[in-house]
């Protein structure tokens, strides 16, 4: 397991929800390949997901359902 430090915090290279900021602006899939959105925000405990231009969707999902990091983003 390969760690790196930044300066705010520890970073796993083999966890990619080690550091979230790395994941701002990646698109979030849901389980079933829906495309909900960007990742805009992180909170403490929710990540905040977004898209749309006229009609803007905005979810707030735990951040423990995400389940995997893909060259298409988030699952």
């Amino acid at each position: 397991m390969t760690e790196t430090k930044n300066k705010d915090n520890t970073h796993n290279d083999n966890d990619p929800f080690s550091n979230w900021s790395d994941l701002i602006h990646k698109p979030v899939y849901s389980n079933d390949g829906k495309n909900l959105g960007f990742l805009r925000r992180i909170l403490s405990d929710y990540m905040v997901v977004g898209g749309g231009l006229i009609t803007v969707k905005k979810y707030f999902i735990p951040k423990s359902l995400a389940e995997s990091v893909s060259t298409k983003g988030s699952d």
